[in-house]
């Protein structure tokens, strides 16, 4: 036994003789006890995947009580990096998820037969006839010609040589949860990009070129996927619109009007015909054909649960969203879907119906090359996968750390992009860094400053988990939402004790409020089949405004008044043939600001509260993520990536002045409505999320990329 093969693991340095029990490092034994070396074991049977605490305790300590085992586990941990050199802080080895478990993240092989063959466990490839045609050819020829051809064997495509290359950006680009914005073209030639902080516009970088093109007409676009045949770009607009665009260049044309409050990754079938998307809320797959028409959901969160309850891992048993959707190229011309829900990439047959959870990640992307890349964490990883079957053939390895949007041409040409870090900070009326307002994260939207100024709510994307923070000066931070849903949208209340927010706890957005100090769990208070966002509250406390979405009419305003009784009761503000959104109360409680797009783009009005009654204009030049300075004598805007700040007078009747631009920011997309910023209650300072450093986010080519990762034995 102590021969086995399959129980002789080496990674760096070391060998690991799990049936021996033995750890030796450049031949030499090193001295390691049961228990440590157990985990080390049980890390290096599922190397990539994530051993969750409890799994350990149930392996190694079966009969100790809570207690015993985490002071115990905690040990042997430290014991193992001790023996392996590592750290806890810049793993090489073995990764600690806080809360969660334990990954191991070095590439591993497994000893091949006693004559000295072997092989690489982690890069092991299933090399059937089917791998020998190229991605490009599934996608793109019918299924019946790939039936007649099944049985014949194809010859292989002539292999590009390793080449390692970077393309910037044209200009950064703010990053998006669930939201592709790099996809290389499955013939290999071009890659599409959406760039532009302030508007967010489609270019594509022809790979034999120097400079990229601009896709004119594509303001507002989110993210980005190509047709089969490579000749058309799809790329979803702000709003839940579906758009396509000729690679060559031309002008976008419509697919879709979703409904959507926000796609969250699409998909072209491999036959051409159709567009497969997933949307927030409703949440759900949708699809709808190519040429354009009617969307018809094919996947409900109800459809999923079942399994799912039993095998998510927290914290993404909170994620009520579909996203990432992924064809898998089947003979035959199969319709199985890869996709992303509570952390786990789900396959799915669109016309059996048939599905089953794969195993945790995000982001897939089938290589014909026989594998799956997809992310865990902020990494990048492969792993054998079979098409057929849909499930993973073999263990995983890392391919790049905090790297995220990964393609793969049928030439073997990988294309992914950096990871992005970000931290709330301080800027000045200019735009200059003052100083940080807490801690690195994924990813940080809608920051609001309650009314005294001391504290912070954000929307924080850590762990792929999407929740309301709220942190002081001292950088004390609470967990404000800890409901197994997305929420979203910060409002504090005038006192500051609570803060209302948007939930997705029915699978479209609710409004919550909840105390601040993280008290009794938050309660509704509107909840209907629509997707309400909370905009605002009301310094005297009586009104909280929201905007409706509502699929015959659009977006109206609506408000909670409180009754006599402390509840709260909708009405009505606005409703209209036009989209309404974002309303947002003077500070003196008589006005009300909100975007429409009657003029045929978004702009700033006010209104009178709470009669409606009188309308003025204040913006002229488009405009998106508004709101009132805490003294009522400004109103601050985006218009094309600047924030603008409009004077203005509530007294004795409202009168908009002259408008000044102040800086522009990568938070300041003009696509998106609600306020990406707050300003602070005397308004010299505007807080704004920023990326780690300075960093721009590199987009990564690599040409034949399993011969540059298999050359790591």
């Amino acid at each position: 036994m102590k021969d086995d093969p399959e129980r002789r693991i080496r990674f760096g340095p070391f060998e690991a003789d799990l049936a021996a029990g033995e750890l030796r490092k450049d031949g030499r034994v090193v001295r390691l006890q049961d228990q440590p070396f157990q985990i080390l074991a049980t890390l290096l049977d599922r190397p990539g995947e994530v051993i969750t605490r409890d799994e350990l305790r149930l392996r190694l300590w079966p009969g100790d009580s809570y207690g015993d085992f985490d002071q115990g586990l905690n040990t042997a941990v430290n014991k193992l990096r001790e023996a392996l050199g590592d750290s806890p802080s810049n793993p090489r080895f073995v990764e600690t998820l806080p809360k969660r478990g334990y990954r191991f993240i070095h590439l591993v092989e497994r000893l091949g037969k006693p004559s000295g063959e072997r092989r690489l466990s982690a890069w092991r490839p299933e090399r059937k006839r089917a791998a020998a045609l190229t991605l490009a050819a599934v996608l793109a020829i019918p299924a019946a010609v790939l039936s007649l051809r099944a049985g014949r064997r194809s010859e292989p495509q002539p292999q590009l040589p390793l080449r390692r290359f970077t393309v910037r950006r044209p200009d950064p680009t703010y990053t998006l949860l669930d939201a592709r914005r790099v996809a290389i073209s499955p013939n290999g030639r071009h890659v599409a990009i959406v760039a532009d902080a302030g508007v967010g516009r489609l270019w594509i970088q022809d790979l034999d070129q120097e400079q990229p093109r601009l896709i004119e007409g594509s303001g507002g676009a989110l993210t980005v996927f190509w047709s089969p045949d490579s000749g058309t770009v799809g790329f979803a607009v702000a709003g839940g619109k579906l758009r396509k665009v000729p690679a060559r260049g031309g002008a976008p044309a419509p697919v879709a009007e979703t409904g959507c409050a926000h796609i969250s990754g699409a998909a072209w079938s491999p036959d051409g015909a159709s567009i497969l998307f997933a949307c927030s809320s409703p949440t759900g797959l949708y699809v709808t054909p190519s040429a354009g028409g009617t969307p018809e959901r094919v996947v409900s969160p109800e459809m999923l649960e079942g399994e799912l309850q039993e095998r998510a891992e927290e914290p993404f048993r909170k994620s009520s969203c579909v996203f990432n959707p992924h064809f898998l190229p089947i003979k035959g011309g199969g319709q199985t879907v890869l996709f992303v829900y509570k952390g786990q990439l789900m396959a799915k047959n669109l016309r059996t119906g048939r599905q089953h959870a794969a195993g945790p990640g995000f982001e897939p992307v089938y290589a014909s090359e026989g594998y799956l890349l997809y992310r865990l964490g902020t990494d990048l990883w492969a792993r054998p996968f079979s098409p057929q079957q849909a499930k993973f053939a073999g263990e995983g390895a890392l391919v790049a750390r905090n790297a995220t949007d990964a393609s793969v041409a049928s030439d073997g040409t990988l294309v992914y992009r950096d990871a992005v870090f970000e931290q709330l900070a301080w800027v000045d009326r200019r735009g200059a860094r003052l100083e940080t307002a807490g801690p690195v994260v994924k990813g940080a939207w809608y920051p609001a400053v309650s009314p005294d100024g001391s504290r912070i709510a954000a929307e924080t994307l850590e762990n792929d988990s999407l929740d309301i923070w709220v942190s002081d000066a001292r950088g004390a931070r609470i967990r404000l939402t800890s409901h197994p849903a997305t929420e979203i949208l910060p409002v504090w209340s005038p006192s500051g004790d609570e803060v209302a927010f948007g939930s997705y706890q029915a699978g479209n957005i609710d409004i919550f409020v909840r105390k601040a100090d993280g008290g009794p769990e938050g309660r509704p208070l509107v909840a209907t089949p629509h997707n309400e966002r909370v905009s605002d509250w009301s310094r005297d406390g009586r009104y909280i405004t929201y905007s409706v979405a509502h699929p015959d009419n659009g977006h109206d305003l609506w408000y909670l008044e409180r009754n006599a009784g402390g509840g709260w009761e909708p009405r009505p503000f606005l409703r209209t043939e036009f989209n309404e959104k974002s309303p947002k109360l003077s500070p003196d409680g008589r006005y009300v600001a909100y975007l429409s797009d009657e003029s045929g783009r978004d702009e700033v009005y006010v209104r009178q509260f709470p009669s409606g009654s009188r309308k003025w204009a204040v913006s002229s030049g488009g405009a998106s993520q508004m709101r009132w300075s805490r003294n009522g004598r400004e109103i601050f805007y985006v218009e094309a990536g600047t924030l603008v700040a409009a004077e203005v007078r509530l007294s004795p009747g409202f009168e908009a002045g002259p408008a000044t631009g102040l800086f522009a920011h990568s938070a300041f997309n003009s696509s998106w409505t609600d306020a990406n910023y707050d300003v602070s209650p005397d308004g010299r300072r505007v807080l704004v999320s920023e990326r780690v450093g300075g960093q721009e986010p590199v987009i990564h080519v690599v040409q034949n990329w399993l011969a540059g990762f298999q050359s790591r034995r």
